[in-house]
């Protein structure tokens, strides 16, 4: 299918606009101009914008990571540790604490010994803004077999200090 696009305003991706003309689609590649178009479309000065998007969500994971200490609005270490200290407080049979979500920009240079200075003795998960991160105390690398050894990755990595010792960064 060869379709045209006329009538539009485009972002140039350097922060300005152009009223531009035409562009093509042709079975499904972006071209310039490219022959004869079997249909028209005229987007009525419409904004386009040249992008690859990716969009998706896991509700799952955001349900389990809500039930848990929210994190969330947290701005810095101290508020990130009354947050979680404060759920350890009002559940105290919840054995993980599993919680979202650390803006990973205030937690560049945290370490598991943060989150064990509000609780040590049950395992804490906090999954970082990103969702592609973990932050986690001691108990829960100790639980997880990967406090002192960590096992060869494909994919991801855990963080560890000068001694080989995960920091609890995932």
């Amino acid at each position: 299918m060869h379709t045209r696009y006329v009538n539009f305003t485009l972002w140039r991706g350097d922060g300005s606009t152009e009223v531009a003309s035409e562009f093509d689609v042709v079975d499904g590649v972006i071209w310039a101009i490219h022959g004869t178009p079997e249909q028209v479309i005229d987007l009525a000065s419409a904004f386009v914008m040249p992008a690859f998007r990716d969009g998706h969500c896991h509700p799952l994971f955001a349900g389990r990571e809500h039930l848990g200490p929210d994190v969330t609005n947290s701005k810095s270490l101290s508020e990130v540790q009354a947050a979680v200290a404060q759920y350890a407080q009002a559940h105290p049979d919840e054995y993980w604490l599993d919680g979202a979500a650390f803006d990973r920009s205030i937690a560049a240079n945290f370490s598991r010994k943060e989150l064990d200075a509000v609780v040590a003795d049950r395992p804490v998960v906090l999954h970082g803004g990103d969702h592609h991160t973990l932050w986690v105390n001691t108990k829960a690398l100790e639980l997880a077999g990967i406090l002192h050894e960590q096992p060869k990755l494909h994919v991801g990595s855990i963080d560890v200090d000068e001694n080989g010792t995960a920091t609890g960064m995932l």
